[in-house]
């Protein structure tokens, strides 16, 4: 071989000439211990990184879960109710459960039934102790990550502890026909009537607090049996309510008169487009219906005379025709001063063809005073006028046979015995008396 192909030969290294060299660098016992520290250093590597690995997977990063079964968000309650919740983590040990009602804590008495990190609870609260109204429950959870992960569950549900009650009276269960009848709704809560009726007359009712009250008509026409006062009201929680009265309705006993009279003073040459105008006027003002009582009190008699013909009497005219007198006609001579029998406004003051000099005063709610045949008129329309107060003058004007007043009480369209308002009190305010 020649010198040039040893040196070839020579400068090749291999993996066991470098052992060779680390083994004479080393020695043969430390490069035992040298592989030894390879070995651990790689094994301390391999932990770690697996450690890394497997406390990623272990570790819990996410708050603790919270379910509320009741109440539920809005819900009104009343009484004593069961908070039932839930609360649960994936893998955490839940450390803290903590329940507030505006902003107060209850204890938690039970850890709670569940499985696994799903725990529920069942928590008593007596809402009699609260107030009425809308109150904020929240529910708290806090589980063992770390410092503590926190979760909280919030809403809003109403208490409701007021029972409604609802009473319907009347100051009597038997009445005449044209007779007025006083009807009371009371109520511990506000409340909204929705209809009210007596047999299939409308009623209008007008609050005082809580409470309505009616003074109502029974129309002079009714047959004696058996009605009902029927109301329908709206609550305040929102239900509908109907209550009922039981009204007999007796016999009025009416009279019967014959009255002579001319034709001219029924109306005759009178164009019956001016009879239907004067009624319609008088029949506006009748059904007028403000929302304040004017008066206050029994009435009073605005004239003092012979009365003549009683209120409700069957009426048969010389002329044939048929009627009803509702009012009350007191003869007095001429020129007699009237009264207004109540507080009031003046709501239609002129001459008429059948009435002649005719008022009508306005009580308030409905409630009316005419006076007919006047000869005098000494009031104008808007006009405020009090009881015992001078209105006009007694005359024979219009459908009449002598000097006279015709007087009448109307409620709405109905009218009603006037001397009746003489001898009670109609008035709002003042509550159910009697049966």
């Amino acid at each position: 071989m020649s010198q040039l192909q040893q040196s070839d030969e020579r400068g090749k290294a291999s993996p066991l000439g470098k052992f060779k060299g680390l083994k004479g660098i080393f020695g043969r016992k430390n490069l035992r211990w040298l592989w030894i520290t390879l070995a651990f250093a790689g094994v301390c590597a391999i932990s770690v990184g697996l450690g890394i690995a497997l406390g990623g997977f272990f570790s819990d990063d996410t708050p603790p879960t919270i379910l509320l079964f009741a109440p539920l968000d809005g819900q009104v309650c009343e009484g004593e109710i069961v908070l039932d919740f839930g609360v649960g983590d994936n893998r955490s040990k839940i450390t803290s459960v903590v329940v507030r009602v505006d902003g107060q804590n209850y204890p938690i008495e039970q850890p709670g039934e569940g499985f696994g990190h799903f725990r529920r609870f069942n928590l008593n609260l007596d809402t009699t102790k609260l107030s009425e109204g809308f109150h904020k429950l929240e529910i708290i959870a806090q589980n063992s990550e770390g410092e503590g992960l926190v979760s909280t569950l919030s809403i809003n549900f109403e208490v409701d502890n007021i029972v409604i009650h609802l009473s319907l009276s009347t100051d009597k269960t038997e009445i005449k026909p044209g007779h007025t009848l006083f009807a009371l709704l009371e109520s511990n809560e506000t409340c909204e009537i929705i209809e009210s009726y007596f047999d299939t007359e409308e009623v209008y009712f007008y609050p005082q607090g809580n409470n309505w009250e009616s003074i109502m008509p029974i129309r002079a026409a009714k047959e004696p049996g058996e009605y009902q006062l029927s109301v329908k009201v709206l609550r305040v929680d929102g239900e509908e309510e109907t209550l009922t009265r039981d009204i007999t309705v007796v016999s009025g006993n009416f009279e019967h008169e014959y009255i002579v009279i001319s034709a001219k003073a029924c109306g005759e040459g009178v164009p019956q487009w001016k009879l239907d105008e004067e009624a319609q006027k008088v029949a506006t003002t009748q059904r007028t219906r403000t929302s304040d009582q004017l008066w206050d009190g029994s009435f009073i008699i605005p004239l003092q005379g012979k009365l003549t013909s009683p209120f409700g009497t069957y009426r048969e005219y010389s002329t044939g025709s048929l009627g009803r007198h509702l009012g009350i006609d007191i003869a007095a001579p001429e020129g007699t001063p009237i009264l207004a029998c109540g507080d009031g406004v003046v709501a239609l003051a002129e001459e008429l063809s059948l009435q002649g000099g005719c008022i009508i005063i306005d009580h308030g709610r409905g409630v009316h005073s005419e006076y007919h045949h006047l000869s005098e008129i000494l009031v104008e329309v808007g006009q405020v006028v009090e009881r015992g107060d001078v209105i006009g003058e007694v005359g024979a004007t219009g459908m009449a046979t002598g000097s006279h007043l015709h007087w009448q009480i109307n409620i709405g369209r109905w009218v009603v015995d006037p001397f009746e308002w003489v001898e009670e009190e109609f008035i709002y305010g003042r509550g159910v008396v009697g049966e």
